[in-house]
């Protein structure tokens, strides 16, 4: 049986109503939280939406000025009087939050509907699922309670907190470049032309954090076949790690959003790896050119980082003028850039063996764009870190450093 009180209570959208009316003063507040949409009565969304024209135009909110404001043909004599009835509130607060509850309750029961014929009738439930999600998702943000913060209230804020710890990735150029290692909450890109090391360094990382934390891997170029073999040719085959995820399945963004989220919920993985975007799709944008829905996807990581407090880590593909550059862009997508606070750019040296020349494209955790050239070692899988003058210097003389083609 159907509990209608849970879902709407009509009483406490008059009494939040006749509270904006005969308190106007205190519509700002109330405004900040809740919209016409929150109301279950078609004429209590009038009524707050009448309210918020008043307000924007700097009139007054008052019985006269919001009954002259709703088209008469839609106005509810009936409804209006018996806001104009009820009571104002002291604590208007607990109302606003009771309403914004029963609202979220009616769009989750909508939803239900929603994916129930989806269900029925969409030919990919992976589809029902991924539009599930992002409701759920988006339902999840709009609680109501979300308000900026003055400088001095964030300040006392992250003081309170401490100081954001720092990641080690035993990759000693990386650790040294970043202060220490990485700090969560961010999108994590790495670039390089085809054996540049771009997927060792990957890899690499998590299995060095792998050590102290559980990471996540989507080996989508590779599969996790290779993946494994590639790890037990490496240390053995009676080697273990119960604190990788691998995942070979997730192409499209929106089933790798999903498993982010399942994994950080459920065993607490907060660093992942994505190899890389050239397998990734992006379902739920066909249709839009290809800027938008890569830059759509880059969009949704950067943001799902962010909000889950995690890291992830991406081998993106660059243009071919922007191999050789010290400014390269993400394919397809400029705009793409921007969302990753980090990014690591390989370019693989000319005549120089195993040399690499290691760019910090970006980092706004330390305002440096520093160069590394690494040496790296097939037999025992390392990189090494060669001051920059031992590979411009040749016989005594200086010879340029020179990138394949």
């Amino acid at each position: 049986m159907v509990d209608e009180n849970r879902m709407m209570n009509l009483n406490v959208e008059r009494a939040v109503l006749s509270t904006a009316i005969f308190e106007p003063d205190r519509f700002d507040e109330m405004s900040e939280r809740l919209n016409g949409d929150h109301f279950a009565h078609p004429f209590h969304q009038r009524m707050w939406g009448a309210m918020e024209d008043l307000h924007r135009k700097g009139m007054p909110i008052d019985e006269l000025f919001v009954k002259q404001s709703i088209d008469p043909k839609a106005f509810d004599e009936v409804a209006f009087l018996d806001v104009i009835g009820a009571n104002p509130v002291s604590g208007v607060d607990a109302y606003v939050g009771d309403l914004v509850e029963k609202w979220r309750r009616r769009e989750v029961a909508k939803l239900a509907a929603k994916m129930r014929e989806m269900a029925e009738n969409s030919d990919s439930i992976d589809d029902v699922i991924d539009m599930a999600t992002m409701s759920m998702a988006h339902l999840g943000d709009e609680d109501g309670e979300k308000h900026c913060m003055t400088f001095d209230e964030a300040k006392a804020y992250y003081e309170k907190l401490g100081k954001p710890p720092l990641y080690r990735t035993g990759v000693s150029f990386i650790d040294s470049t970043l202060n220490g290692g990485f700090q969560l909450g961010q999108l994590f890109f790495l670039s390089g032309a085809k054996e540049s090391g771009k997927t060792f360094i990957l890899t690499k990382v998590l299995e060095n954090v792998s050590q102290g934390h559980k990471v996540g891997f989507f080996s989508l170029e590779f599969g996790s076949r290779m993946y494994v073999e590639n790890m037990t040719g490496k240390h053995g085959s009676k080697y273990s790690n119960p604190n990788i995820y691998i995942n070979d399945w997730a192409f499209d963004v929106a089933e790798v959003e999903r498993e982010i989220r399942y994994q950080h919920k459920k065993n607490g993985v907060k660093f992942w790896g994505i190899d890389s975007q050239l397998r990734l799709t992006n379902k739920q944008m066909a249709g839009s050119t290809r800027e938008m829905w890569l830059g759509d996807i880059f969009s949704r990581l950067a943001r799902l980082a962010m909000t889950l407090d995690i890291l992830i880590m991406i081998i993106v593909q660059v243009s071919k003028e922007g191999y050789k550059s010290d400014e390269p862009t993400v394919k397809g997508c400029v705009d793409a850039d921007h969302e990753a606070l980090t990014w690591l750019h390989l370019t693989k040296l000319k005549g120089d063996g195993e040399r690499r020349s290691a760019l910090w494209v970006k980092n706004k955790q330390t305002f440096k764009h520093p160069k590394h050239i690494l040496e790296f070692n097939p037999y025992n899988h390392t990189f090494k870190e060669v001051k920059e003058e031992k590979v411009k210097t040749k016989d005594g003389k200086e010879v340029p450093i020179e990138y394949e083609e």
